[in-house]
C-alpha cells in the first residue's frame, strides 16, 4: 500500500513472474517507455523535477533506470536489474551522494518468487516472505532486524485483494500499530507505462502487479475512510499514458511520459 505514501514517484509496475497468464513478452510491447519526466509543484521539500531515462537489454527487457533528481535533495539514482534466464534475480541501487550500493535479490519456488531480500544497510534489514492463491500474490510478510541484534521479528504483513487482473485493496498490518490499514485502488483500462520491473517489491506497492493504471486510491481503519487521491491521465493511439497528474492539498504533481512505439 505503498502508492499513497510515494505520490512523487511513477507507480504501476509489473513483474511477469508473478503473473504469468497475464504477463506480456517483452518483444511484444507496442511502445517501450524511454524517458519519464516529473515534475512536483510545492512538495514537501519545495519545487522539484525528476528525469528518468529506461534502458533495455537485446531482449527488449528493461536491465537500467537512471534518475536525475533537481531540486533541494539533488541526486542521481542507478537502479540495475540482473536476471537469471527468465528471472529477475538481483536488483542494485546506487545513489550519487551514497558510497555504498543497495542490493536485493529474490528466492524462487518454480516461476513464483517466494521470498525478496532487502538491501542490509542503514534502512532496510530484513525479507519479505510471499504467499499465493494459485499464480496471484495474496500475502506478504516482512521480517525485520535491526543492525545491533541477530533476531529476525515480524514488522508487518499484508493481505492483497483481487479483482480479475488487478489489485483492489491491500491491508497492511503493522506490528506497533493496533488496526489495520487498507488501500482501496481503481483503475482506467489502458496499458501501464512499463512492465517487468521490481520497483513494487521495494516500495511496498503491490498495485505493480495490476495491468492497469490508478485512478483514485483512498485510505481505510477499521472502516472509516481518509485520505483519498486522484491519478488523471491523458494517453497515445496505441494506450499508453502521455502525461499523469496528481493534486494533493496545494501540491501538483505532473509527470510526462515519451515512448518508443512500433
Amino acid at each position: 500500500m505503498k502508492q499513497v505514501l510515494i505520490p512523487l514517484l511513477m507507480v504501476a509496475f509489473i513483474i511477469s513472474s508473478c503473473e504469468k497468464e497475464n504477463a506480456t513478452d517483452p518483444s511484444e510491447v507496442n511502445c517501450r517507455l524511454i524517458q519519464s519526466e516529473n515534475t512536483v509543484t510545492n512538495g514537501l521539500i519545495g519545487d522539484e523535477q525528476n528525469i528518468t531515462n529506461y534502458y533495455y537489454d537485446n531482449k527488449k527487457r528493461l536491465i537500467q533506470v537512471v534518475e536525475h533528481i533537481s531540486g533541494a535533495a539533488s541526486a542521481d539514482k542507478t537502479t540495475e536489474i540482473i536476471y537469471n534466464g527468465d528471472k529477475i534475480w538481483e536488483v542494485t541501487v546506487t545513489w550519487s551522494h551514497v558510497d555504498n550500493p543497495q542490493y536485493y535479490s529474490f528466492s524462487y519456488d518454480g516461476d513464483l518468487p517466494d521470498t525478496f531480500y532487502y538491501s542490509n544497510d542503514f534502512s532496510d534489514h530484513g525479507y519479505m516472505l510471499l504467499s499465493y492463491s494459485g499464480i496471484k500474490l495474496t500475502g506478504a510478510e516482512y521480517w525485520y532486524k535491526d543492525s545491533y541484534d541477530d533476531v529476525y521479528e515480524l514488522k508487518w504483513n499484508e493481505t492483497i485483494e483481487w479483482e480479475g487482473d488487478k489489485v483492489v485493496r491491500s491491508s497492511s498490518h503493522d506490528e506497533s500499530f493496533d488496526g489495520i490499514v487498507t488501500a482501496h485502488f481503481e483503475y482506467d483500462n489502458k496499458k501501464v507505462p512499463v512492465r517487468l520491473t521490481p520497483m513494487g517489491y521495494i516500495n511496498r506497492d503491490f498495485t505493480f502487479l495490476s495491468t492497469n493504471n490508478v485512478t483514485r486510491q483512498y485510505l481505510s481503519v477499521q472502516g472509516n475512510n481518509f485520505f483519498e487521491v486522484n491519478y488523471t491521465y491523458t494517453y497515445n493511439d496505441d494506450g499508453y499514458p502521455l502525461t499523469k497528474t496528481v493534486e494533493l492539498a496545494e501540491t501538483t504533481n505532473e509527470t510526462i511520459y515519451e515512448y518508443n512505439c512500433n
